[in-house]
């Protein structure tokens, strides 16, 4: 049977882990205001992220350090959630236009309404369906696209 050693006869010697702090680099987006909302790995192995307050979708490129932004076709859109879709797109909801958009590597946009007005799209996921399923936070359901 194994003894238990009171706190008093624990092992005290090993030496504290030395562990340097992290590194925190920030890179400024170009366009003011523009209110960054989710980031995430692209095919392209650049960061994608959503501009909420620009109606902008950027691209980051951590090699280079450059931005590429493009801007919506509709103006005030709120983009809020993104995600790499299985099919080498990026995909994103649209809050305030009722949307889900779709952006390719090179910047172009297609935006699919939504059939619930209001419903207020937001995060997204890949399912195990290979389908992309966002919450519709206005509407009480969550919603479901076809890549």
């Amino acid at each position: 049977m194994a003894s238990i050693r009171p706190m008093s006869e624990t092992v005290t010697h090993l030496r504290p882990r030395v562990v340097a702090p992290p590194l925190i680099r920030e890179h400024p987006i170009p366009t003011p205001g523009s209110k960054p909302y989710i980031a995430v790995e692209g095919p392209d192995r650049a960061l994608w992220f959503c501009e909420s307050g620009a109606s902008k979708i950027g691209r980051f490129d951590p090699s280079t350090r450059a931005f590429t932004e493009f801007a919506l076709p509709t103006p005030d859109a709120t983009p809020i959630g993104i995600i790499a879709g299985p099919d080498g797109n990026l995909w994103f909801a649209e809050k305030s236009a009722n949307q889900i958009g779709r952006i390719t590597p090179l910047g172009e946009v297609i935006e699919f309404p939504l059939p619930t007005p209001n419903a207020g799209p937001d995060a997204m996921q890949l399912g195990p369906d290979g389908n992309l399923w966002f919450s519709e936070t206005e509407a009480s359901q969550i919603g479901r696209i076809t890549p």
